[in-house]
């Protein structure tokens, strides 16, 4: 963002744009909040709908699946696996072992695997390390051959509206 040239201000100015852009914060506070009760609102009404086609869609897929199965032979007689359609392709494929455990137990999952002295089957997400690279010390030359970038330190400008002195101020007149 280039920097504004601007006439100095006062402290008194300074508390005036606070307050005008505190206001502004609450009001888009308070849209977003009445849009968030709108949409829980809607998701509520609308919840038992789509349980109710996703279990149809369930039963309806299950029993396609059974009755291709049960017809596999006059369905798929030879060797392709699958057989294109006029509103879809169905098929069979092979699949490999599938690994799975409980959506909610992951961390237990990997924290079994490290006891088990099995952390070689645990990923670990690497990524480089910004503190130990600034504090590796390491020349322009080098840093640039690794393509990272040093950015000096500097300032940044920061603002902070105390919301609730600015609900307490009374509104000017004409702002609605």
């Amino acid at each position: 963002m280039a920097k504004a040239k601007t006439d100095p201000v006062s402290r008194e100015d300074v508390n005036k744009m606070l307050l005008t852009l505190g206001r502004a914060e609450q009001a888009f506070l308070d849209t977003k909040a009445r849009m968030d009760k709108q949409i829980n609102r809607a998701k509520a009404q609308w919840r038992p709908v789509l349980e109710r086609r996703s279990a149809a869609i369930a039963a309806q897929a299950q029993t396609l699946r059974l009755a291709c199965e049960d017809s596999r032979e006059v369905l798929l007689p030879s060797v392709p696996r699958s057989m294109a359609l006029l509103f879809g392709t169905v098929g069979f494929r092979r699949q490999g072992v599938k690994v799975t455990w409980p959506k909610d137990d992951a961390a237990g999952v990997v924290s079994r695997l490290r006891v088990h002295a099995r952390a070689d089957l645990v990923r670990t997400r690497e990524e480089p390390d910004k503190r130990a690279i600034r504090e590796a010390g390491l020349d322009p030359r080098t840093l640039r051959a690794l393509g990272i970038t040093l950015v000096p330190a500097g300032e940044d400008f920061f603002y902070k509206v105390d919301r609730a002195k600015v609900a307490e101020a009374q509104e000017p007149p004409g702002d609605a």
